[in-house]
């Protein structure tokens, strides 16, 4: 749709479920795009085979709970990981924190609570009449 709820939801969740104090830590994991050609959300499709691990010379993408993880402290921002995905799903990120451009994907938000984690669809209670 493009609306970029989902870019919202990924933020929010990786900042413990608080709105950002400002835009430069807007730092998404899924991107979007709108425009009149093409409206689509691109995020880790989190591949069998991850091109994107597979030519990482530091082995900082791991396959952990059937999903592709970046162990960030691994990381030496080479871009390999980048041009190998086949789905531009990677991307480089220099965080306020940190200048140097490290890579970022999306983690599936493994390792939140449940409660806290984007992708997950809202649980709906059943009324019975």
């Amino acid at each position: 749709m493009g609306c970029k709820a989902c870019e919202i939801a990924c933020v929010i969740s990786h900042n413990d479920n608080q709105y950002l104090a400002s835009a430069d830590a807007f730092l998404p994991r899924i991107k979007v795009f709108n425009t009149p050609e093409l409206r689509s959300a691109v995020t880790c499709r989190h591949c069998e085979d991850a091109p994107c691990a597979s030519v990482c010379p530091t082995q900082a993408l791991v396959r952990k709970d059937n999903s592709i993880q970046l162990l960030k402290d691994k990381c030496i921002g080479c871009k390999t990981c980048v041009l190998a995905c086949p789905f531009g799903a990677m991307s480089m990120v220099a965080e306020p924190t940190n200048p140097a451009s490290l890579a970022r994907k999306c983690d599936l938000c493994i390792g939140r609570p449940k409660a806290r984690r984007a992708w997950q669809p809202a649980q709906r209670k059943r009324s019975r009449w």
